[in-house]
């Protein structure tokens, strides 16, 4: 479990690092919403939504540790901005492909999809027994 606290403060740090830097040398978008820019300026809403998730996962952690060690760290990357920025700083963009995001949202998505991933095996192997 120690490894797995470690991905998340990993995430963590290499998600507020890259926004650093980005806010210094890069074209940003301040994203007052959730992703895709929905429901903008509802910043404590989030913020508690955020919360929630926060304790959620650490209640579930064994069950789901790696995917749930993602899904924390790329929270607590985009808590961090919405307290202190209030707004999440999103710096990476793929032409006609995706919105803006960030390290600590590619690590939500990784994390959500070992999440379903690790579901779906579960509920395979549960109906071979």
């Amino acid at each position: 479990m120690v490894k797995l606290v470690w991905i998340a403060i990993l995430i963590v740090l290499l998600d507020q690092a890259t926004k650093i830097l980005a806010r210094q040398f890069l074209p940003i978008v301040n994203n007052y919403g959730a992703s895709f820019g929905m429901l903008q300026g509802q910043r404590w809403l989030f913020i508690l939504i955020s919360i929630i998730v926060i304790g959620i996962i650490l209640y579930y952690w064994k069950q789901k540790e790696l995917a749930l060690s993602f899904i924390l760290g790329g929270t607590i990357g985009n808590l961090i901005d919405r307290i202190f920025f209030g707004s999440v700083t999103d710096f990476i963009h793929i032409p006609l492909f995706a919105p803006w995001f960030n390290v600590a949202d590619v690590a939500n998505t990784i994390g959500g999809i070992l999440l379903v991933w690790s579901w779906l095996h579960d509920r395979t192997i549960q109906s071979k027994e």
